[in-house]
């Protein structure tokens, strides 16, 4: 039997019939033995088994019955004559023409987040190094410390990152940076992605001459499961950082840990990435209305003293003034 002759569409066929034929002598426990396929160019593969040719020939004829069967098939319709069908399709049409609006209206508000942050807020905290920097390797020098909340956190990561493929022009590190519910891809500081600088993900390069994190002290992520802002932004867009927290490229792993009330201290060492686990203080006001609960959440909801106090505590790691050069 010269397979070379038949349609592409009697191939896939046979080759299933087949699959589903050794899957049943596997689960039967019958040993299956598999030839290995001849390196030579152009050979016609044949059956040289006249059974096994039988039997693939019948299968074929078989498949094409039951196609046939299944395309002469009469629709059921129902009393309504297919409008369940037209209602069907018209609302997945909907969901998908929604989607991309969203993907598009968000995706415009994320591009003008990381453009002003990496253009224009870099250029600003790099003047703002400069202008203060120590007198010696060991001077006292004034420390930064960024803040961002949802979008904003792509504007403050910009700020430290700047351009994707340009250089970096801080004379020194960040001394800390917390985002809170960011508004971010999980996997943004992972290698390749637009944050990676913050992590110090790459090797160094001619566009990116920066061998470790931008960051000197803590990064801290806050999350919520409650914050149904960004549940709905990793419908459209991915998972969210303020959802699942911040991913890092392996053997790399961000610590994880619960948010902590505003009596209790803090351990952030120098150097970690840290998500911070808010669901009992980043949590939907009480009375809040079920389209509040389900739309936005708690998104909002962060200007509890527990959250003060972790952007606190992340400002007040100590970090040698050494350890903020780049």
């Amino acid at each position: 039997m010269d397979l070379n002759g038949l349609p592409e569409e009697d191939l896939l066929r046979m080759g299933e019939s087949i699959f589903v034929a050794m899957l049943s002598k596997q689960q039967q426990g019958e040993k299956l033995e598999v030839k290995p396929p001849s390196a030579v160019p152009h050979r016609k593969t044949t059956f040289t088994d006249e059974k096994t040719a039988a039997a693939t020939a019948a299968a074929i004829d078989s498949c094409h019955n039951a196609h046939k069967e299944e395309a002469a098939a009469p629709q059921k319709r129902g009393p309504f004559f297919g409008v369940g069908r037209m209602v069907q399709g018209f609302y997945r049409g909907l969901v998908e023409a929604t989607r991309n609006a969203e993907r598009m209206a968000f995706g415009k508000y994320e591009e003008r987040a990381i453009h002003i942050g990496s253009m224009g807020l870099h250029a600003m905290q790099a003047g703002f190094n400069d202008r203060r920097r120590p007198a010696g390797p060991h001077g006292a020098s004034i420390r930064f410390h960024g803040v961002g909340y949802s979008l904003g956190c792509h504007v403050l990561s910009g700020a430290v990152c700047g351009p994707a493929k340009g250089v970096c022009i801080l004379p020194r590190r960040m001394h800390s940076l917390c985002l809170i519910e960011p508004a971010v891809h999980a996997h943004a500081m992972t290698v390749g992605h637009k944050n990676h600088r913050l992590t110090g993900a790459d090797l160094a390069t001619a566009a990116a001459p920066v061998r470790r994190g931008l960051v000197a002290g803590a990064i801290v992520v806050t999350t919520s499961k409650t914050d149904m802002a960004l549940h709905n932004y990793s419908i459209w867009n991915g998972r969210a950082m303020g959802t699942v927290g911040a991913e890092l490229s392996p053997p790399a792993e961000p610590r994880a840990v619960d948010m902590k009330p505003a009596t209790e201290t803090y351990e952030l060492p120098a150097g970690s990435i840290t998500n911070e686990n808010g669901n009992k203080y980043i949590a939907p006001a009480e009375g809040a209305s079920l389209l509040e609960r389900y739309t936005v959440g708690s998104h909002c909801n962060i200007d509890g003293p527990e959250v003060c106090h972790l952007v606190w505590a992340a400002a007040a790691v100590p970090v040698p003034v050494v350890k903020e050069q780049l």
